[in-house]
Formats: C-alpha cells, sequence, structure tokens
C-alpha cells in the first residue's frame, strides 16, 4: 500500500492508511528518540551531535560542525577528551569561535542537564512529557502541514511508556532507551492506532484489515501468481507417524484438518472480494519493475466468468503519463493539520462535549482544544493519580454493597493502598498520598459506612445529541454514583470530590475566587439525564457533591443540590453557544485571562496558521 499511497499523495488525492504503520519509520520521530538517548548519554559525542541537528532545537549546523572541530583539535593538543557536551557549556568557546546560535546552544546544554537530573530521579512520562514540550517538539510537529498524523505517531509512543510505567513506577529513561532498542534489533512495531475519522477518502488497508467492513467500490491490487496463490515456501519437514502415535494423534485426520496455505490464501481472497457492495476492480501488472513476465492469480480463473468483465488499460496508461510529471516530483504532505477547520469540525461532531471539557472551554479555549479536541500527550500529575485511587476504592466498596458484603474499613484501606501503588508516584509523593487517603478514609467509613445502599456505579451516558442548525452535538458522562427510587427513577447522582470541602456559594460560583465548575457540572449530569428514556429523572432527584476529605475541624460534607428545570435549559442554551463556537472556531484568535498560560503559549505556534 506504500507504493499506492506515495502515487495518491502525488497526485493529491485524499487517502487513509489503515493498515499498521510503524512509527519509528517517521523522521521526527526518529529526531525525538536521538534526543532522547542524547540525554541518557550526555557523555556521547555522536549521540548528542546528531541529537543537536533536530530541526525543532533551531541550532545552526554550521555551528555544530565548528564546535565538533574546535574539541577536537582541543583534544588533540592537549591529550584531554573533552566531549561535545563539556563544549556547548562554556560560552567562551562559542564565542571564541563566533557560533552564530550561541545563545540556543547554550539554552540546550541547560535543557539537557536538566533532563537528565529527571531522568535519573523521575519515572519515564515526566521526563516524556518535559522533554517534548520544554525542547519545542511539540510546537514543532503542531506546525507542520500533518500535523494530526505526527501527534498520533507521538500519543502511540507517550502511551508504550506509559504501558510500561504502569507495570513498574520506578520505570526511567535508561530502560526506555534499551527497550527501543531491543525492539528495532527485533524488527517489532510500536504501531500508530489506525484513524478512520474522514470517510471521504481513499482508504488503503490489507485484506485482514477488510474483515467485518463493507464499500461500495474496492480495488485489489496486485493480483498476480506468486502474491495471491503460488507463493513459495519452505517445506516443512513431516513428523513421522510414530512421533504423531505418542500424542494420540489420528496420523490421517491430522493431514486433512490442517488447511493448506492455498487454502487460507484463497479463503483470504474471498473475504476481499465480497467487501464490495456495488463493483470491485482486481488488477495486475503483465511485467515487475525488473521486466520479468507476471501471470494473473490461479483465483481469478476460479471466479465465475459470467461475473467478470476483462477492460483494456490504454485508457489508464493514457492517463498515467499525464501524470507522469506530479508522480516523479516530490510528493506534497497528506493529512489534516490541527488548524484544518474541516478536521476540527469533524472531531468535534465525533467526540462531543463532557462537563469536564465543557469546563475546560469556559476556563480557557485553547485548554480545551489541546486536553479534550486534539489531545497532545500529556501525564497525570499527583493529585490527579490521588482522585484516581479513591475514586477506584469507592467503586469497589459499592460492589461488595451491591453484592450484599459488608465492606470493612481494611477493605477500604486495603484496597487504597493497592490502586494507589498502580499509579506512577515518586516515592515521596507516594508516601503523602497514602497518609492522606488513609486518614481521610477512615473517617469517611465511619461517617457513612452504615447508609451504603445498593446503586449504580461508574454509570456511562453517552450519545446524548442537542440539535445545532443541520449538526448534533453529543454529549456524554461517566456518572461516580446513582441511586434508583423503588419505581426505578433516578432518586439522587452524586459526584465524589478529593479536594478540600467548598462552601455552597463557592460550589455555585457566588464567590469572587470561584468558576461555578463543580455546580455546572451536576447541572451538566442533569442535562444528561433529563434526555434518557429509563431510568427517569424526577423532579425530587437531587445531586450530591460528596468531599471525600473532612475539613480543618475533621467534619466531613456532602452538599444536596436540587436542580431547576430552568438551570438545565439555560446549560442546554450554553453548551449550544459553546458549540457554535467550537464549530466556527471563534475563540482561534483570542486567550484566556490567565496570565503566562500555557495552553495561550502553545496556541501562539498555530494562531498564525490559516484554516480552511
Amino acid at each position: 500500500s506504500l507504493e499506492i499511497a506515495n502515487a495518491l499523495e502525488k497526485l493529491e488525492v485524499p487517502f487513509i492508511i489503515e493498515s499498521d504503520q510503524n512509527i519509528f519509520e517517521d523522521s521526527d520521530i526518529q529526531r525525538f528518540i536521538s534526543l532522547l538517548q542524547a540525554i541518557n548519554s550526555l557523555g556521547s559525542t555522536e549521540l548528542l551531535a546528531r541529537a543537536l541537528h533536530a530541526e525543532f532545537l533551531n541550532i545552526d549546523p554550521f555551528d555544530i560542525y565548528k564546535i565538533i572541530s574546535h574539541t577536537k583539535r582541543y583534544n588533540e593538543k592537549t591529550g584531554e577528551r573533552k566531549s561535545l557536551f563539556d563544549a556547548i557549556q562554556t560560552r567562551e568557546i562559542l564565542e571564541e569561535i563566533d557560533c552564530t546560535s550561541k545563545d540556543q546552544i547554550y539554552s540546550t546544554y541547560q535543557k539537557l542537564a536538566k533532563w537528565k537530573k529527571q531522568a535519573e530521579f523521575q519515572n519515564l512520562t515526566e521526563v516524556f512529557e518535559s522533554v517534548s514540550k520544554e525542547s519545542g517538539f511539540l510546537e514543532y510537529l503542531l506546525q507542520k502541514e500533518n500535523s494530526v498524523e505526527k501527534l498520533e505517531k507521538l500519543t502511540a509512543l507517550f502511551d508504550e511508556a506509559k504501558t510500561l510505567v504502569a507495570n513498574n513506577h520506578k520505570y526511567k529513561l535508561r530502560q526506555f532507551i534499551d527497550y527501543l532498542a531491543l525492539l528495532d534489533q527485533h524488527d517489532i512495531l510500536v504501531k500508530k492506532p489506525i484513524s478512520t475519522r474522514d470517510l471521504n477518502k481513499v482508504r488503503l488497508m490489507t485484506a485482514h484489515k477488510s474483515k467485518g467492513q463493507e464499500f461500495d467500490f474496492v480495488h485489489i491490487a496486485g493480483v498476480y501468481d506468486g502474491h495471491w496463490g503460488g507463493r513459495r515456501r519452505s517445506e516443512k519437514l513431516p513428523l513421522p507417524s510414530r512421533v504423531l502415535s505418542l500424542f494420540n494423534v489420528n496420523t490421517q485426520q491430522f493431514k486433512h484438518s490442517q488447511p493448506s496455505a492455498l487454502d487460507e490464501e484463497r479463503n483470504l481472497f474471498y473475504v476481499a472480494i465480497t467487501r464490495a457492495r456495488r463493483e470491485i476492480v482486481v488488477s495486475y501488472a503483465n511485467a515487475n519493475a525488473d521486466g520479468k513476465e507476471q501471470i494473473p492469480s490461479r483465483f481469478i480463473g476460479e471466479i465465475n466468468q459470467k461475473y467478470l468483465k476483462e477492460l483494456t488499460t490504454e485508457k489508464y496508461e493514457s492517463e498515467f503519463s499525464q501524470q507522469i510529471d506530479k508522480l516523479l516530483s516530490p510528493a506534497k504532505t497528506n493529512g489534516p493539520s490541527v488548524s484544518d477547520k474541516a478536521f476540527l469540525r469533524e472531531v468535534f461532531l465525533i467526540r462531543g462535549l463532557s462537563a469536564t471539557s465543557l469546563n475546560n472551554y469556559l476556563k480557557c479555549p485553547w485548554e480545551y482544544f489541546f486536553k479534550n479536541l486534539v489531545r497532545i500527550p500529556q501525564s497525570k500529575n499527583k493529585h490527579m493519580m490521588y482522585g484516581t485511587a479513591v475514586h477506584a476504592v469507592l467503586d469497589e466498596t459499592m460492589k461488595k454493597v451491591n453484592a450484599e458484603e459488608k465492606p470493612s474499613e481494611e477493605f477500604l484501606l486495603k484496597t487504597f493502598e493497592s490502586a494507589l501503588k498502580k499509579e506512577p508516584l515518586q516515592e515521596n509523593d507516594f508516601q503523602e498520598a497514602l497518609e492522606k487517603g488513609m486518614q481521610a478514609l477512615k473517617g469517611y467509613f465511619k461517617q457513612y459506612s452504615g447508609m451504603w445502599k445498593k446503586c449504580l456505579t461508574e454509570y456511562k451516558v453517552s450519545g446524548i445529541a442537542l440539535k445545532l442548525d443541520k449538526d448534533e452535538i453529543l454529549l456524554n458522562g461517566k456518572l461516580d454514583k446513582v441511586e434508583l427510587g423503588g419505581g426505578g427513577e433516578f432518586l439522587s447522582v452524586v459526584d465524589y470530590k478529593t479536594g478540600k470541602p467548598k462552601t455552597r456559594n463557592d460550589i455555585m460560583g457566588k464567590t469572587k475566587t470561584s468558576t461555578g465548575d463543580y455546580y455546572r457540572q451536576l447541572v451538566f449530569y442533569a442535562l444528561l439525564l433529563s434526555s434518557t428514556q429509563s431510568p427517569k429523572l424526577k423532579a425530587e432527584s437531587s445531586f450530591v457533591l460528596d468531599f471525600i476529605e473532612p475539613d480543618e475541624k475533621k467534619r466531613y460534607h456532602l452538599e444536596e443540590f436540587k436542580i431547576a428545570p430552568e438551570e438545565v435549559a439555560d446549560l442546554e442554551k450554553e453548551v449550544l453557544r459553546v458549540a457554535q463556537e467550537i464549530l466556527n472556531l471563534d475563540f482561534w484568535d483570542k486567550n484566556c485571562d490567565k496570565k503566562d498560560c500555557q495552553y495561550c503559549q502553545l496556541a501562539k505556534t498555530i494562531q498564525v496558521a490559516k484554516t480552511s
């Protein structure tokens, strides 16, 4: 498919590759990995020299050459073994050899030193995020014409790192570098997730990937003997019947039960040709690239002739010859950028809004853009990890209640410790979170364990649609706990909060410093549930914020609210207003009111881009 993709790219035909792609083949990912390798082996001149040539570091390549040459001459003259890293940290040397990008070089040295220190004491995901952002690599990708694909590949690498850290919280950069080398040594892929957002494109995939799908038109290329059927295969040494008898296997039955390679290929070909609803085109070349003759696959001859129509190729060859200049020219970049209005519109209509993404947008549209819409790689901070562990223990506790078991205080505490161990916290952060959580959960158990009753936990609501002109805006959410009444209606909706308790006025946004995010979240849940058919939301249904940690006087707080229909209607209008702004990208040239907002800073790299 890569040859076809290359031709489509040059002819400017939109396409998407839906077969597995190895992210290590991407030149930008290679440059980022080179930087990680250099950080890991900071004394290596070879690795550092390669990393410094990365475009996103903005260092003049001639400066790198001058520094390496100076270091080599110095070492030959003095007999010392000064490294490239030693040279870039010495401003006098940079001045002496007249480096035009000396400020950028020295700044890069300071970052390298910082990242090396982080790599020794912090886990991999934290280092990964720091390097990708502070090096300028993330900004560099965002400016690419095909930035969406580039971000997907970076996210795939980050997901690989997160998986490794999840299995070993002390997993460090040096182990990741060894791991990547092992993958490379054994040709093991790290795959970019297949994206099928935009179906208005030529979709390239293997026959295996096409299983379970249907298309109006299907093209199968390269259907010649040796590619489809007639493949040369190494002969396997047959096992003697005496050996098979040791395993109680009937020799004849064993032979007949094993499908031949040809049968497997024939079945796969059948899968491929039955994907088409209206028309299928099967093609092959009469000769290969070396001029050697090729014959059509035997599978074509097995198709009933009444379904076949042989086409001449003169017309296509003539069209091809007229496009030869394009096919011989360098390929243009394929794929949307993160500033492509059509792409952003499509992603938004697929993902919709949750309470969190709505609050993020109202806080800073660019925070919503990067965290919820295009989803740049981000690791969880220690507060989020603590919250995840607390939510996990409460979920497991309520499952025990639902099973008519009586969870003990010991169960809560052990489950919490186990859940917290799954989070990649630093040792001191782990101990701090463990102590805080243990104290909070002991008091929480004492306060509420006698009041627990059966409920729904982690209740998901998705696909709730609001009409906006010709579009449907999807709403979704996950509710921590839902209690039902005797008639099956919603009795109460509970959301757990792991921060310090807030006053009702603070929750509702009636104080100078509050944003009303918590209350808006509850109204959003009411909006979600008002649209479900079963269970039903009643006027007496309550929405509760359950604060897991006590206040300064060791008192626990449950703040209960009744959400009026007018409040739900007002929020619906607000949701539609926000949705319209997102679809129109009305926020594109704006920034939030927060000083030094990291998301607004990141936005500057793409705000100059023209959307279409």
